[in-house]
């Protein structure tokens, strides 16, 4: 006969005989361990996040065994370990390599069919907003250039790290924000009127779009750096566009523990320079 109480043994799996569990028993010991579970988060003896986890154990086998829970399985392929690698070590270079090869082949099989417009719409519209944009994103890229590939003799001798991180988001911040309103002029030029809308491409508005949302998520980088005065952050950053640059392998480990409105301007960055030989954006790359 069974003694009272053979449920709490310390083993889930063997009953007070030394014998594996009936189905009916493996029943029992699940419905106590749940009931056990959600009695511990009422009177907050475990947190809930714990009992969540223990109550998602399925009820056990005729041989003991317990089946994993369909929220805990993970797609080895999708995990940090091969992800992280991929977006921010090989997409980068398979992205520079399309703008290179791209924009080669494009200037020489079609040099001028990017050339088409509507310059004569709305003249004092474009005119205001694309030289607001251009002057804009001119210091801005420039800007990016200096602050992320300049050797750190030719920084440090006048700022520290703390200083070259306040400089950037100054500057960027204000480029960015010209930049960022004078290409909603001239979204809202090429959306508002119907001939100019008629007459742009879908590539148009995309491309638009993403430097639109590139200078966007640049802008929330700066009070998000705000937060990290201390200079850690920026370098890793710049770390990181070194070692891209110099074909070092390992720089993708850096943007391992990199908030993830960075690791989107990074990517969203790469994304542009890939599309740019099949786009109105190939104009950019000569002086690149």
């Amino acid at each position: 006969m069974r003694r009272p109480g053979w449920y709490r043994t310390r083993s889930p799996t063997v009953n007070w005989w030394g014998g594996l569990p009936t189905k009916r028993e493996s029943v029992v010991l699940a419905l106590h361990r749940r009931c056990a579970s959600i009695t511990c988060v009422r009177f907050g003896a475990m947190p809930r996040h714990e009992a969540s986890r223990t109550a998602t154990l399925s009820v056990t086998s005729h041989q003991g065994r317990r089946s994993c829970s369909r929220r805990g399985e993970e797609f080895p392929m999708l995990s940090a370990d091969y992800l992280n690698p991929f977006l921010f070590g090989i997409y980068p270079y398979l992205c520079l390599a399309a703008l290179l090869i791209g924009s080669l082949i494009r200037f020489d099989r079609e040099p001028y069919n990017w050339s088409y417009s509507s310059h004569m719409l709305r003249k004092a519209q474009l005119r205001l907003g694309s030289n607001l944009f251009h002057c804009g994103v001119i210091i801005v890229i420039l800007g990016h250039f200096a602050g992320f590939l300049a050797p750190h003799w030719a920084v440090d001798w006048a700022l520290g790290p703390v200083g070259h991180q306040l400089l950037a988001m100054v500057v960027g911040g204000i480029a960015g924000l010209v930049a960022i309103v004078g290409l909603t002029i001239l979204l809202h030029r090429r959306l508002a009127d119907p001939g100019i809308r008629l007459n742009s491409r879908k590539w148009d508005m995309a491309v638009a779009m993403m430097l639109w949302l590139q200078l966007a998520l640049g802008l929330l980088t700066v009070p998000l750096s705000a937060f990290h005065m201390d200079g850690i952050l920026f370098e890793t950053l710049t770390s990181y566009v070194k070692g891209i640059v110099a074909l070092n392998g390992s720089a993708s480990s850096l943007m391992m523990g990199v908030p993830l409105i960075y690791k989107l301007h990074v990517l969203l960055g790469f994304t542009i320079l890939l599309i740019s030989p099949f786009t109105r954006m190939i104009h950019v790359t000569p002086p690149l």
